[in-house]
C-alpha cells in the first residue's frame, strides 16, 4: 500500500488514515478469501453431485449387464473355478511316469507286479507281486534297493524261504524331492 504523507493534515488525523486503510485493505484481503472460498465449495460439490451420478449411472449399467448376460458371466465364473482349482492341484506336482517307468523297466520276466500302491501324503510305497523262483526275487530285491527315490525298504523274511511261487510284499519310503 502507498503510504501518504501529507503535510497539512495533523499527526492525529494522519494515523486515523492509515488505520482507515489498513482496515480497507483487510476488508478487500478478506473478501477475495471468501469468493475464492465459496467458489471452491461451489466446485466440491459440483464435482459431487457429477461422481454420484456417474456411479448411479455405472451400477445401473452393471446390472443391464449383470441380467443381460447372466449365462456368460455364470460360464465365466466357472472357468475361473476350474481355472483356480487346477492351479491349486499343480502347485504339488511331482511326475510319476519317470518313477514308475524305472520300476517297470526294472522288472526282470520272471516277476509278476500285482499291485503298486504310491501314498503322496504319507510318503510310501508298496509292491506286492509274485516271483517264479527264490533267485529272481533276490534279484529284484537288490534292484529295488538300489531305485535312486526310495529309501528304507522293507522286505518280510519269511518270503525267503520258499522256493518257488513266492508272493512278496515290498514297502519303502519315497524320497523328498
Amino acid at each position: 500500500m502507498l503510504n501518504l504523507n501529507l503535510n497539512l493534515l495533523p499527526p492525529q488525523k494522519r494515523n486515523t488514515l492509515n488505520y482507515l486503510l489498513n482496515f480497507l485493505l483487510l476488508k478487500d484481503v478478506l473478501l477475495i478469501i471468501i469468493a475464492v472460498g465459496c467458489f471452491l465449495t461451489i466446485t466440491v460439490l459440483m464435482s459431487w453431485f457429477l461422481v454420484q451420478e456417474e456411479f448411479a449411472n455405472l451400477a445401473e449399467s452393471a446390472v443391464a449387464v449383470d441380467r443381460e448376460f447372466r449365462s456368460q458371466n455364470m460360464e465365466i465364473a466357472k472357468i475361473n473355478k476350474l481355472s483356480r482349482d487346477l492351479n491349486i492341484s499343480s502347485k504339488n506336482f511331482e511326475a510319476l511316469t519317470p518313477k514308475l517307468l524305472e520300476l517297470i523297466n526294472s522288472l526282470p520276466n520272471d516277476i509278476k507286479l500285482g499291485s503298486v500302491n504310491i501314498d503322496k501324503n504319507n510318503k510310501t510305497l508298496a509292491v506286492s507281486g509274485l516271483a517264479k523262483t527264490r533267485e529272481s526275487y533276490a534279484k529284484y530285491q537288490d534292484i529295488f534297493k538300489n531305485l535312486s527315490w526310495i529309501t528304507n525298504l522293507q522286505v518280510p523274511a519269511t518270503q525267503l524261504f520258499v522256493k518257488d511261487n513266492i508272493k512278496f510284499d515290498f514297502s519303502a519310503q519315497l524320497k523328498s524331492q
